[in-house]
């Protein structure tokens, strides 16, 4: 499974199976973990999170911290704690960018967040959602930055906009799909 994280670029194999188990900073509030007797592992999962409106993704961020964020398809992502505890001002807000409608199955919105694997060092994040651009639905992926003042949320100015492509040319969207883009030549990232 090491292989697994580094093929992912994960550095903290805390993250993979099964040392995610096994680091109780990490699984204390995750639910109980047992094995039978055979030695395979039992998960009893209890909820980390609620209140949330048609949560899509929920990722870390690889740099050391322990948080881990929600993203909701309305374009809101939140910050958790390692406690659990959600903070109150949003990681990132584009809610006003994000086609998306109230209609039950609509599988537009945000769609995806990804971190860079040096995060830690470069603060870069991508996000893929769709947009309305001159009355034409489209898949947007953007790059943004951590905010300079404060490690908790986005610099929404610091949208960079890597790629656009119209719905028309997209066979099927769905909700939790994965993306893969690239940014830069030398950069390949899946949202």
């Amino acid at each position: 499974m090491a292989k697994f994280c580094r093929y992912l670029s994960l550095e903290d194999t805390d993250y993979c199976f099964p040392h995610l188990l096994a680091n109780q900073n990490l699984n204390q509030n995750l639910g109980l973990v047992t094995a039978d007797a055979e030695g395979c592992l039992q998960l009893c999962l209890m909820e980390v999170a609620n209140g949330l409106r048609n949560p899509v993704a929920m990722v870390h961020a690889n740099d050391g911290t322990h948080r881990f964020f929600v993203a909701e398809q309305v374009g809101l992502v939140w910050t958790y704690l390692p406690d659990r505890s959600r903070l109150e001002k949003p990681f990132l807000n584009i809610s006003e960018a994000v086609l998306t409608s109230p209609w039950e199955g609509d599988e537009r919105g945000f769609l995806g967040i990804v971190f860079h694997p040096k995060f830690k060092f470069n603060g870069k994040v991508y996000v893929y959602y769709s947009v309305e651009v001159r009355y034409e639905e489209r898949i947007r992926i953007s790059e943004f930055r951590i905010s300079p003042a404060d490690m908790n949320a986005l610099d929404h100015g610091s949208e960079r906009y890597c790629t656009h492509v119209s719905l028309a040319n997209v066979f099927k969207i769905s909700e939790g799909s994965l993306c893969i883009f690239k940014c830069s030549m030398n950069d390949t990232y899946l949202a």
